[in-house]
């Protein structure tokens, strides 16, 4: 009895060694939100997938998903296991230990689950971020328990994901009013301004004609000076520009405010362009958070591919400025801004922005400010 009990004995304290020695052993954690773009407060699932490569059963294993500042948690997860899926009353709500811990620092999603031989469980985490930013999703802390259930194992889990938030639009009904009539314009003035690229057809010259306009080509055809004539511009477009210089005495949370309103107004203003079925290009100088690391330019375009890349930069912008709003008006008119329509978005005022723009022609030009917005909802 004895030689019995101190065998029993022995292998306990060697499975309990083993047990704790390989807590985690064979266990994979990765993740990824459903959204790579999100509005605020809009709700995406965090998939994370648990797997157990090993051939043995885990009874317990603690997942504390490490999630970014200011996430709101909406539900417990839901989770499913891929051998049990073929059931439908398998894809269910845990009931286990569940809860979301928030602070100024980070938030954690904690929830213990069981893990079969060979198996995958894969989890559903519904969330949502309430401000526009870069949020970064770093992966999860494991803890295993041993035979006995003495002590764990922890075990970090590594990823990188992340999720970007683009800002709410203006909610202003005046900057309405102003870019639908200014749409108006630049739509209507396809038909006054001719296009130098395009030509429908030659005429006699008549005297009042440039020198440029003349086709010697045809002229030696036709026996006589031949001029070309132009199409009207069959597609209106409109360059915007983002400066978020500010000058003058400001705090950095007055700048951060009349930032945050610029990004706003900007949403608002492409999406207009957008429904209006007007090209624009961008030009900026914010400087974003990322892999993109100038946003200092987007080419003319149309259609959602080139709106979401636009709300993208947007959500990644920061409050740092890499060239002044008077380098950032240069380099819009040494490109294509003296002949198009522009909308200038600054967060100072429309008089230091029509003197910087100064040369633009009556009409073409509207300047919304952060600053003017602002100081009517006071």
């Amino acid at each position: 009895m004895v030689l019995f009990l101190i065998t029993l004995i022995v292998i306990v304290i060697i499975i309990e060694r083993w047990s704790r020695k390989n807590a985690l052993k064979g266990v994979k954690y990765s993740s990824e939100p459903s959204l790579l773009l999100a509005a605020p407060n809009e709700e995406f699932n965090l998939i994370s997938k648990l797997t157990n490569h090993s051939r043995r059963f885990i009874s317990y294993i603690r997942v504390e998903t490490i999630l970014p500042a200011r996430t709101l948690v909406h539900e417990a997860p839901e989770t499913t296991r891929d051998n049990e899926a073929p059931r439908a009353n398998e894809t269910k709500r845990t009931n286990k230990l569940t809860e979301a811990i928030t602070s100024n620092i980070k938030s954690r999603h904690i929830s213990s689950e069981y893990l079969k031989p060979r198996s995958t469980l894969i989890r559903n985490i519904k969330v949502s971020m309430p401000a526009r930013g870069r949020y970064i999703f770093t992966g999860a802390r494991l803890s295993g328990g041993d035979f006995l259930g003495l002590s764990e194992t922890h075990e970090r889990a590594e990823v990188h994901n992340e999720i970007v938030v683009y800002p709410p639009e203006i909610t202003d009904a005046s900057m309405e009013t102003l870019m639908g009539g200014f749409i108006g314009d630049v739509s209507v003035r396809r038909f006054l301004i001719e296009d130098p690229i395009m030509i429908s057809g030659f005429r006699e010259y008549t005297g009042r004609e440039p020198m440029k306009s003349i086709s010697w080509l045809k002229s030696a055809q036709a026996s006589e000076i031949m001029v070309k004539t132009f199409d009207y511009t069959t597609d209106p477009s409109v360059s915007i520009i983002l400066n978020i210089e500010l000058s003058g005495e400001h705090t950095s949370q007055e700048h951060e405010t009349l930032v945050e309103s610029c990004y706003s107004i900007t949403h608002t203003a492409c999406r207009m362009l957008e429904e209006a079925g007007v090209k624009y290009d961008f030009y900026t100088n914010a400087v974003i958070y990322g892999p993109i690391d100038m946003w200092r330019y987007v080419g003319e375009g149309l259609g959602q591919r080139h709106f979401r890349m636009i709300l993208e930069g947007l959500g990644r912008g920061s409050y740092v400025y890499n060239e002044s709003f008077a380098a950032l008006m240069a380099r819009a008119k040494d490109s294509q801004i003296g002949i198009r329509s522009a909308i200038i978005i600054t967060p100072g005022s429309k008089m230091e922005a029509a003197a910087l723009a100064g040369g633009q022609r009556e009409g073409q030009m509207i300047t919304l400010s952060a600053q003017s917005l602002l100081e009517k909802w006071v």
